[in-house]
């Protein structure tokens, strides 16, 4: 009688189940009493005097060679050791590898624990039973299993290792790592909409503009070129000489994220798409061919993209809305490993922590945090939301993790957080130079959206950027003291301001901007260039640290771009507009972008931009443009400016629309109250004089002049239009009132009838005369209704 094959019993959990460890012991083939290191570079057996077991002499030790019967007899003991050690109350663990929610999980996580497990003497079960009792998992209750028998002269050790079941797993989805998209194919290409033209019929030249509305706008790609994001297309600006290159997306709706490697070799596109899930792009970056691509991981689109820098195969993604989806990749094998609802309202950004297989989501009136965990049914993503307590609630989208742990937030009432786990420990607020402790003030006068760590004379500082326009050091060392009296509900604390940068710097050079609003910063490898990205005057302006230079190195309009024109007899001049209340002219015919100056009007939109007539303005050199307070008004472009030639306020509201006549004798501005205010024009001099306004008691949409009879024709929200007689300017009397009364007619388009198919004619057989009488009653509502 041989005792079986024994376990030790810190491996057993309550009333003798077997534990996770010794699940994952059975699963992976393990075969001695020992739990130690296992990998690929130290795969040896384990002597059977080692397990506490006495070898008799002629018998073969756990390293001799066996003959072809043993041999048998071992793999079946082997297989029913196995099946028998897999055995858990919980669930089984597959021997090919643990799966996780959506894909299947990483195999190196497994590894790492069973590298970390101590090792763990060798006892005997008490009792010394032939057969080990075990109680069955839930998919095998009420099944016995009967543990082989075996002789001890045909023990050994199973040579099964985990490494041998990774290598197994992996190769089911290893893809060959010289392997890249023809970028070319067919498959690749998107189909395209009725009435689309392909790409290859335009080409573009230049693309102007950045998005300040974007979070985390700019990303170091070298030591000299960053990347960011236009529309649809990604441009490399080298700081130092100014040129440009591109990277056009290849799905629908734009770009929403992109990211650089940790090691610079790869690039990734994470793109937004309107007509079908959008993918992540990961390009080679030195020569920008296409080395992989990660599909359906989202709805819509994605929001950010981040590289793992402690697992250059594993790739982070965040989707937007609709659904909000956070996926971990295994991106060189194009295999997703987790996925799981980020949350449900609008989220920013995704980072990964300090530690492996933690992440940090971050958005609308929420933070969460979240770990990569081993489980019994495999690796899951488990994600707790931030609590704020006593804190007021705030949308994060700065957040900065310190060395010991913790993380610290900005906030939209500009203080700064300090989270403990999933808990706000203490809300930091500034404190006098005397007696830190005492506080003054908030650490901003507006929100808080940017954090990072730096040094400061030596000191472990993080850096706060706000609304209020200036960076800000404090020391890390202050945090750790921080504690909140939550016996007489205080819950703030304050710390020391190590030092202050105002952006732009205060000086005649930068009288003419606002305070930045700082949105973003990105740093350089070296940590002396600072890019910081300004919402407010739509600049991206260039820090050196060490001399604390700050300098423009681009200009563009902070919000939407609402209109653009060209001047046509002054060649390459355009002229833009935008709700940031600013009209810009470039030159577009030189080989660099090229502002030649802008005209700003604080706390109003441009809503509108048209171009004079030729018969007003034979130069053809002046604009209208209307504004959100429903100001008109007409600008003349000169050479070193733009020269304000009449201002009007025609309307209370924004001015949706501004149109002229083609003989320039009349014009219109259509404001958001459906008025449509009406003008005789001149020339330049007292250019346009006031008629009068009628009000449409419905939305319009657009209008437009008919050129051949002078009328209007208005387009309703109703699916209706209107034309309104051209005012007769002897026949109006505005002495006592503008709003005056014009003659129109109502008109129904007649919409032509669809084609029926082959089908629907067959199985509208025998009811003729039913449609019939659909039919004319159709057209006679029709001419009613005109």
């Amino acid at each position: 009688d041989v005792p079986p094959r024994t376990r030790p019993p810190c491996l057993l959990s309550g009333r003798g189940r077997p534990s996770f460890a010794s699940a994952l012991c059975g699963a992976w083939g393990w075969a001695g009493p020992r739990l130690g290191k296992m990998s690929d570079e130290a795969e040896e057996e384990v002597p059977l005097e080692e397990a506490g077991e006495e070898v008799e002499e002629g018998e073969p030790a756990g390293g001799e060679e066996v003959d072809a019967e043993a041999d048998a007899d071992a793999e079946g003991d082997a297989e029913g050791g196995a099946a028998d050690e897999g055995d858990a109350d919980e669930g089984e663990a597959p021997a090919e590898g643990v799966e996780g929610e959506e894909g299947e999980a990483p195999a190196d996580a497994a590894e790492a624990l069973i590298e970390d497990a101590p090792e763990v003497p060798a006892e005997p079960l008490a009792g010394g039973a032939d057969e080990v009792s075990r109680r069955p998992s839930k998919q095998s209750l009420g099944m016995s299993r009967q543990v082989s028998k075996l002789s001890l002269g045909s023990r050994r050790p199973s040579k099964i290792t985990f490494a041998e079941v990774k290598s197994e797993e992996d190769d089911k989805w290893k893809m060959d790592p010289e392997f890249f998209y023809d970028i070319d194919s067919p498959e690749l290409a998107l189909a395209l909409e009725e009435g689309e033209m392909p790409k290859e019929a335009s080409t573009p030249a230049r693309f102007l503009g950045f998005d300040f509305q974007r979070h985390y706008n700019l990303v170091w790609v070298s030591t000299e070129e960053v990347a960011y994001i236009t529309g649809h297309v990604i441009c490399f600006l080298n700081v130092v000489t100014n040129e440009r290159r591109y990277l056009h997306g290849r799905d629908s709706g734009g770009i929403g994220g992109i990211a650089l490697s940790a090691d610079s070799e790869y690039f990734a596109v994470a793109e937004r798409s309107t007509s079908q899930p959008p993918n992540v792009y990961i390009y080679s970056f030195k020569n920008m061919k296409l080395y992989r691509i990660l599909r359906k991981g989202t709805e819509r689109g994605y929001a950010s993209v981040k590289f793992s820098p402690h697992n250059k195969n594993q790739i982070a993604v965040l989707g937007c809305a609709p659904d909000y989806m956070l996926s971990v990749w295994d991106w060189k094998n194009e295999r997703l490993l987790l996925k799981c609802k980020a949350y449900g309202q609008e989220v920013f950004d995704i980072r990964w922590g300090q530690f492996p297989g933690m992440l940090t989501s971050v958005g609308s009136g929420h933070i969460r945090f979240w770990k990569m965990a081993l489980t019994f049914t495999g690796l899951k993503l488990q994600g707790d939301i931030g609590k704020f307590g006593a804190t007021e609630l705030s949308d994060i989208v700065g957040a900065v993790e310190l060395p010991d742990g913790k993380l610290v937030t900005g906030s939209e009432y500009g203080r700064l957080l300090l989270w403990e786990g999933v808990f706000v420990k203490v809300e930091l607020m500034r404190g006098s130079a005397e007696d830190p402790r005492k506080v003054t003030g908030t650490p901003h006068d507006k929100a808080i959206e940017v954090l990072f760590l730096d040094t400061e004379e030596g000191c472990a500082c993080m850096v706060s950027g706000g609304d209020d326009g200036y960076l800000r050091w404090w020391p890390i060392e202050d945090t750790d003291e921080a504690e909140a009296d939550y016996d007489l509900g205080i819950v703030e604390y304050g710390i020391t301001m190590r030092k202050e940068v105002r952006l732009p710097p205060m000086g005649e050079e930068h009288d003419h901007f606002a305070p930045a609003h700082i949105h973003h910063v990105a740093r350089s490898s070296d940590n002396n260039t600072w890019l910081i990205q300004d919402n407010r005057n739509g600049i991206v302006w260039k820090y050196d640290k060490n001399s604390g230079a700050c300098t423009t190195i681009m200009q563009s309009h902070s919000g939407p771009v609402t209109g653009s024109l060209m001047l046509p007899l002054h060649s390459g001049l355009m002229v833009s507009s935008g709700l940031d209340g600013t009209l810009r002219t470039y030159n577009v015919s030189a080989e660099q972008d090229h502002e030649v100056f802008m005209d700003r009007r604080p706390d109003v939109g441009i809503t509108c931009l048209v171009a004079v007539p030729a018969a007003v303005d034979p130069n053809q050199r002046t604009i209208s443009a209307g504004y959100t307070d429903g100001t008109l008004r007409v600008i003349v472009v000169c050479k070193d400016g733009f020269v304000l030639a009449q201002a009007l306020k025609p309307h209370t509201c924004p001015i949706r629309q501004i149109a002229y006549t083609l003989d320039g004798k009349l014009m219109a501005t259509l404001g958001a109250d459906n008025t449509i205010f009406f003008f005789k024009t001149h020339g330049l001099e007292e250019h346009a004089v006031p008629i009068g306004f009628v009000h449409i008691p419905c939305q319009i949409n657009h209008f437009s002049w008919h050129d051949d009879v002078g009328r209007v024709l208005l387009g309703l929200e109703d699916g209706t239009m209107i034309e309104l007689m051209r005012p007769v300017i002897d026949d109006i009397d505005n002495s006592e009132s503008y709003h005056i009364h014009l003659d129109y007619r109502s008109i129904v388009p007649e919409l032509p009838e669809p084609e029926e198919s082959d089908e629907e004619e067959e199985e509208g057989e025998g009811g003729g005369e039913e449609g019939t009488e659909g039919e004319n009653g159709a057209e006679g509502e029709a001419a009613a209704g005109e």
